[in-house]
């Protein structure tokens, strides 16, 4: 039974000859072609064209007014191609027919290249893709190469390229094979075109920001390289977030990236706010006494301050305000009309029961020794006295703190069963504190 293969002609490029279609038939003689006569009574007659793909030249043969002509001089063992054109009685020929492919194989079921893969002209970060017709006993296993190099998960008879980047130009040949053997398509190249780098994402995307906020810059693009300015100043490569000062700003952005053209320009426009100053605790932090006064103040001008003391509700600072003993943590903001709120401060203080001094119950180390402990801030001289009366005060030890914290004395001198009281006098205020 003989196998047809079809074609429909395409227009001529004289109007007044036009082509139908054509087939190939072949079975056990030598294959054969035949096309629709034309109506077109200019028609004097029929070229047939064939050749071997690949090869630079084009055979003619003449069928004048036939619409037959057998195939004889088809090559064998290689893939020939085969197309008819019309002509007219002044020698001018329509535009030819679809292109007809036929393996004339000798050696039936071996694998046989019947179109090679095409050279391809891509663009970078499109699609491409190449392809092999072969045939031959299924099943057929394709290995495509790129300049002579197996690529990898490339098992298809055709091989596509998700996104086409300057490495991937090259030769690309296929090997196919079935149980019989195996053979090889002819190269095809892949040129490139320059594409266009992808725009840079701007994020934010413009707006009211605060003026601590990050500006970044995004390009997808393998490779790329971001290059931003900031009110047209001069341009500069992008390699951490932005961050603008108080006012109205435009960022404009482009990326560039090897082998493309440089992308369109990214432009936003940002209203900047200027952040209010972080308040200043007055001390900073650290032991105080109860009696003193915290202040707090802000270097914007017109700022309001706000601060919390320990997990209580938040206050509105108006004037210094005192701690009670013990220990806490203070927390502050500022804000002020027109500025975004400031960064929350934090601080912590003991608190002294009286002018920075803190008597602990005596603990009896020994028989005959006893160990008294104050805090004190330095600068400050402190006379350790004892009395057994209340009325006649000996001093035992004056000390002067390098540091501002906890201090100890240790009477060695105590009587077991013995009551004695102690005082530790203030330089600051010399006012005796309570004894134990």
């Amino acid at each position: 039974m003989g196998v047809v293969l079809c074609a429909v002609l395409s227009l001529i490029l004289n109007s007044r000859v036009r082509l139908e279609a054509a087939e190939v038939v072949w079975g056990e003689v030598a294959p054969y072609l035949t096309w629709a006569p034309s109506a077109d009574t200019n028609v004097a007659g029929y070229y047939v064209k064939y050749g071997i793909v690949g090869s630079a030249s084009t055979n003619v043969f003449d069928a004048h007014t036939s619409n037959f002509a057998e195939l004889s001089w088809l090559e064998r063992e290689a893939t020939n191609f085969v197309f008819v054109t019309a002509y007219d009685g002044l020698g001018k020929e329509s535009a030819p027919s679809s292109m007809l492919y036929y393996a004339y194989n000798t050696t039936s079921g071996d694998p046989h290249i019947v179109e090679d893969p095409k050279d391809i002209i891509a663009t970078i970060n499109n699609t491409a893709t190449v392809m092999v017709t072969a045939s031959g006993t299924p099943p057929l296993t394709y290995r495509w190469f790129k300049d002579g190099e197996v690529v990898t998960g490339a098992g298809e008879f055709t091989y596509v390229i998700a996104n086409v980047q300057a490495g991937d130009a090259g030769s690309y040949y296929v090997e196919v094979s079935n149980a019989r053997g195996k053979t090889v398509s002819r190269s095809a190249t892949l040129s490139l075109l320059p594409g266009v780098a992808e725009k840079p994402v701007i994020t934010p995307a413009g707006g009211l920001v605060n003026e601590d906020m990050p500006i970044s810059l995004r390009c997808d693009n393998a490779g790329s390289s971001t290059f931003y300015r900031v009110d047209n100043h001069p341009s500069q490569l992008y390699l951490e977030p932005i961050k603008l000062a108080a006012g109205s700003h435009t960022v404009e952005a482009y990326s560039v990236v090897s082998g493309c053209a440089t992308s369109d320009l990214a432009s936003v426009s940002f209203l900047v706010q200027a952040l209010s100053a972080v308040p200043v605790f007055s001390p900073a932090a650290g032991l105080i006494d109860s009696s003193a006064g915290i202040a707090l103040t802000c270097a914007t001008l017109g700022a309001n301050i706000t601060y919390f003391i320990d997990d209580g509700p938040a206050n509105y600072y108006s004037g210094p305000f005192e701690l009670s003993p013990g220990e806490h943590r203070l927390r502050a903001l500022a804000t002020c009309a027109g500025y975004t709120p400031s960064a929350e401060v934090a601080t912590s203080f003991t608190v002294s029961r009286r002018n920075g001094l803190t008597v602990v119950p005596v603990v009896i180390i020994r028989d005959t020794a006893a160990s008294l402990r104050f805090s004190g801030f330095l600068g400050r001289q402190y006379t350790i006295q004892t009395s057994v009366n209340l009325r006649e005060w000996i001093t035992l030890d004056v000390q002067r703190p390098l540091v501002s914290g906890s201090c100890e004395f240790v009477d060695r001198e105590t009587t077991f069963n013995q009551q004695r009281f102690y005082r530790v006098l203030d330089s600051a205020v010399t006012l005796p504190v309570e004894a134990l």
